[in-house]
């Protein structure tokens, strides 16, 4: 599923919890509607909430980003001479 897909789904998801929200504002809180009302919008809360696994965090492209950053800038400096391979040492390690 792509990104726009993802997107157009959590709208789908938003509209059904407005749908309800305005439904539970006309209810009764004593009826049996209203109980399985707010039941359905615990789990309409629960869907849009929960973030595909496949998404990359966006401290994980930080850091990426600097890193390529720093490399460039030594590289840079250096003027991509011999020394050049100094600038690999400077790349963080990845932990796990």
């Amino acid at each position: 599923m792509n990104i726009l897909n993802r997107f157009k789904v959590n709208q789908e998801v938003r509209g059904e919890i407005d749908h309800v929200l305005n439904k539970l504002k006309v209810l009764s809180p004593e009826s049996k509607e209203y109980t399985t009302a707010v039941s359905n919008l615990k789990v309409l809360y629960e869907a849009q909430a929960k973030r595909p696994a496949s998404l990359v965090e966006p401290e994980t492209v930080l850091i990426v980003l600097a890193n390529l950053a720093g490399i460039i800038g030594i590289l840079y400096f250096e003027r991509f001479d011999v020394i050049s391979s100094k600038a690999f040492g400077h790349i963080m390690k990845p932990r796990i």
